[in-house]
C-alpha cells in the first residue's frame, strides 16, 4: 500500500446533534430575552476529533439566525503580553463586518496600545500600569460594544484554549469574558484538548462542560456512491470512527481499490499498523516522550491505573522501566497528564488512557501481538487478585477488574464466551466464600460490600460484550446466591 495523502484540514459535520442543540437552545432563550444561566460552554478532546468543525457549524447555524458571532483561534496569538487586545481586534472585526457598526472608540483604544512599547525594565511599575491601563481601555470598548452596539446576543467562539499563553486567556477572562457572561449578552464557546480551568468564580459556576468522542452512528462513512461503501462496517471497526482515521483508511482504500470484504481482510493488519504510524503517531503522539508511548502501549489493557499498577506492570515487560524507583512513576504519571491524554476518572477512581488513543493501541498490540497482550492481562489479574486481600474497601471494583483481565486473558488464549463465562464462575465461587461470608465479617458491613461488587458488575461497560448480558446476569446471581441477605436489599427505592 502507497502511503496515505495529508489529510485535509476540514471535512463535513456529521453527529454532533447534542453539541449545537446545546448551543442553539440556549441562543433561542436569550434572542426572545431570557436568561441563561450555563452560557460559557465548554468542548474538550483530542486532536483530530472535531472541535473545529463543530466552532464552525455553530457559527453558521448562528449567522442563519442573523446572530453575530466572532471565531478566533487562539494559537495564532503568541506573544503574551499583547496578544490578549489583538484577539479582541480580531473578534472585533469580525463582528463589525456582520453589524455593519463600526465602533470609533474600540479603534481610538487598540490604536494608542499597539503605539504603545512594552515597559523594557521589569521593575518599572509606573510604565508596566500605564502599559497595563492602555490594555484595559481595548477591553473595556470591546464589552461596551457588544453590551451596546450589537443591540442582540453575540457567540464568542474561542479555539484551541490549551495554546493560548496562560496570562493572554487569563486576561481576556478577568477583563472581558467574566463581566460579559454576567450580561445575558453573549454565549461564549470554547474548545481545547483539555477542560479550561477557569480562574473568576463567575465564570466557573456558568460553565457546561461535554467531552467530545468519536461519532457512534457511522454518518461521517454516508457515501452510497463509494467504491468501499460495502466494508463501511470494518472500516469502523478499525478506525473507532474517528476522523482522521475514517480518511487515511478511506483513502488507502480508493488508491488500493479494495470494495470487498475478502480483500479487506487480507489487508487489515497493514491498514492498522498504517493507522498507527500516519495517524496515531502524527496526531495523537506527536511531542509525547518516548518513554511514556512505550508505557501507554503496554498500560493500554488496563482499564484503570495509577502509580503502584504501572510499576508493577511495565518493568514485567520492558526493560526499559526495570529499577526505576517510586518518583519516576509519579513524575511519568504527571507528564501523562500534561499530554492531556490521560485524566482523573472519578468513576474508576483511578487515571484512565483517553479511549479513543487506548482502543488503537490495544488494537494494534493484539493484532501484532497477540501473546504479548494476554500476557498483560494476567499480569494486571494477579495484581487485582493480589488486591483483593490488601485493599478491602475497594474489594467490589478490585473484583469486576480481576473478572474483566481473566476474561480477556482468556480470550486471547482461544476460549469462547460462553466458555469463559463458565469458567469465571467457577473461579468466583471461592473468592466469595472468602471474601463475602459472615464469619469473616460483620453482616451488614458484608451486604455493603457484596452491593458494591453487584452495582460495579451491573454496570460494566465491558463484560456485556465480552461475555453476553446473560453470562453477566449468571454472575449477579452467583454473587447473590453466595450472599443470601443481599437478596432483599434491593428493591424499589422508597419502599
Amino acid at each position: 500500500m502507497t502511503q496515505a495523502q495529508p489529510l485535509p484540514h476540514a471535512r463535513s459535520f456529521a453527529d454532533r446533534d447534542w453539541e449545537l442543540e446545546a448551543v442553539l437552545y440556549r441562543l433561542g432563550i436569550l434572542r426572545s430575552g431570557g436568561s441563561v444561566f450555563q452560557c460559557v460552554i465548554n468542548f474538550y478532546g483530542i486532536p483530530g476529533i472535531g472541535k473545529t468543525t463543530l466552532l464552525v457549524e455553530i457559527q453558521r447555524r448562528a449567522q442563519e439566525r442573523g446572530v453575530p458571532t466572532a471565531l478566533t483561534d487562539l494559537a495564532a496569538f503568541r506573544d503574551g503580553l499583547r496578544a490578549g487586545p489583538e484577539v479582541l481586534a480580531d473578534q472585533m472585526a469580525q463582528l463589525e463586518q456582520q453589524t455593519h457598526l463600526s465602533d470609533a472608540g474600540f479603534q481610538k483604544a487598540l490604536k494608542a496600545f499597539r503605539a504603545h512599547p512594552v515597559p523594557a525594565d521589569l521593575y518599572d511599575e509606573a510604565a508596566w500600569y500605564e502599559f497595563r491601563q492602555k490594555a484595559k481601555q481595548v477591553a473595556d470598548a470591546f464589552r461596551l460594544y457588544v453590551d451596546r452596539h450589537a443591540r442582540q446576543p453575540v457567540v464568542l467562539l474561542f479555539d484551541n484554549s490549551e495554546a493560548a499563553v496562560g496570562e493572554t486567556f487569563d486576561w481576556l477572562e478577568y477583563e472581558v469574558l467574566s463581566p460579559l457572561v454576567q450580561t445575558d449578552r453573549i454565549l461564549l464557546v470554547v474548545t481545547g484538548r483539555s477542560p479550561v480551568r477557569w480562574k473568576r468564580f463567575e465564570v466557573r459556576r456558568r460553565v457546561l462542560l461535554r467531552k467530545l468522542n468519536p461519532p457512534e452512528d457511522g454518518r461521517l462513512l454516508e457515501k452510497p456512491e463509494a467504491s468501499w461503501r460495502p466494508v463501511a462496517p470494518k472500516i469502523v471497526q478499525i478506525t473507532f470512527n474517528y476522523p482522521p482515521a475514517n480518511d487515511a483508511v478511506v483513502a488507502a482504500l480508493e488508491r488500493s481499490q479494495i470494495t470487498d470484504q475478502q480483500t479487506f481482510d487480507q489487508h487489515r493488519p497493514l491498514l492498522i499498523r498504517q493507522l498507527m504510524s500516519e495517524v496515531i503517531e502524527g496526531t495523537l503522539l506527536a511531542g509525547v516522550d518516548n518513554d511514556i508511548r512505550l508505557a501507554w502501549r503496554l498500560a493500554a489493557p488496563l482499564r484503570r491505573f495509577d502509580v503502584t499498577t504501572l510499576r508493577r506492570v511495565l518493568p514485567e515487560f520492558d526493560s526499559t522501566f526495570e529499577g526505576k524507583g517510586g518518583n519516576y512513576y509519579l513524575l511519568m504519571l504527571n507528564r501523562m497528564v500534561d499530554t492531556t491524554l490521560v485524566e482523573w476518572s472519578a468513576g474508576r477512581k483511578a487515571y484512565v488512557l483517553d479511549n479513543t488513543l487506548r482502543q488503537f493501541l490495544i488494537l494494534d498490540l493484539e493484532t501484532h501481538d497477540p501473546d504479548l497482550a494476554r500476557r498483560i492481562h494476567e499480569r494486571a489479574a494477579g495484581l487485582y487478585r493480589r488486591w483483593l486481600e490488601e485493599v478491602p474497601e475497594n474489594r467490589g471494583a478490585y473484583l469486576v477488574e480481576w473478572l474483566y483481565h481473566q476474561a480477556q486473558g482468556q480470550r486471547l488464549a482461544g476460549r469462547k464466551p460462553l466458555e469463559i463465562a463458565v469458567s469465571l464462575r467457577q473461579a468466583l465461587q471461592p473468592l466469595l466464600e472468602q471474601f463475602y461470608r459472615p464469619i469473616t465479617v460483620e453482616e451488614d458491613r458484608l451486604v455493603d460490600g457484596a452491593r458494591q461488587l453487584v452495582e460495579e458488575l451491573k454496570h460494566d461497560p465491558d463484560l456485556p460484550d465480552l461475555l453476553g448480558k446473560e453470562q453477566v446476569q449468571e454472575l449477579v446471581t452467583e454473587i447473590e446466591r453466595a450472599v443470601p441477605a443481599l437478596s432483599g436489599t434491593f428493591q424499589v427505592p422508597g419502599v
